[in-house]
């Protein structure tokens, strides 16, 4: 059986805000963010497999969303984020299955990595992609428990989160390099 967490969950937000000053654009952001992970969350949580696959839809990046952050080399990684994404949708009862476990959500905490970015390892991945791009991770509260997930981006308005985007960043260097 497939043991899914939210932490390997596929999803890049993306949003485009028209003339808004820094100071409005960021809790708009956040907004998108949290509203992306709720309705995710509660799309997962339907009995209906067409539901699901839809909410994942809704929330998982296209190639499109891969061009936008990685430009022309982003095709030296999505074909692994392609399937990858073709599995987790083959197979949202799993998603199902963890958030019957863990129940609502209570809490969205966002941290915004271009400015808090402790742990050193966006460093590159912000240097590399647009700066209109945001970047944030999560930790979200639970009824049963705090899971923690990264990456979210939002373009165009549209929410997503990519787990491991800065191991994608790495691995365009490695492949640009062979």
């Amino acid at each position: 059986m497939l043991d899914f967490t939210i932490s390997t969950m596929v999803v890049c937000m993306l949003a485009s805000f028209a003339g808004a000053t820094e100071a409005t654009t960021k809790p708009a952001t956040e907004d998108l963010i949290r509203k992306g992970i709720i309705a995710f969350r509660d799309g997962m949580m339907s009995e209906d497999e067409a539901v699901r696959q839809k909410a994942f839809d809704q929330f998982m990046p296209k190639q499109s969303d891969f061009q936008a952050i990685f430009g022309d080399d982003s095709g030296l990684v999505w074909n692994l984020i392609e399937k990858q994404l073709k599995f987790m949708r083959e197979n949202t009862d799993k998603f199902k299955e963890e958030f019957d476990r863990k129940g609502k959500i209570q809490e969205v905490e966002l941290i915004n990595e271009r400015e808090h970015d402790i742990s050193k390892r966006y460093v590159e991945l912000i240097k590399a992609i647009p700066k209109d791009i945001p970047l944030y991770r999560a930790v979200i509260k639970y009824e049963k428990g705090t899971g923690g997930s990264s990456t979210y981006v939002v373009i165009q308005g549209r929410a997503m989160h990519i787990s491991g985007l800065e191991s994608m960043h790495k691995e365009i260097i490695k492949r640009k390099k062979q």
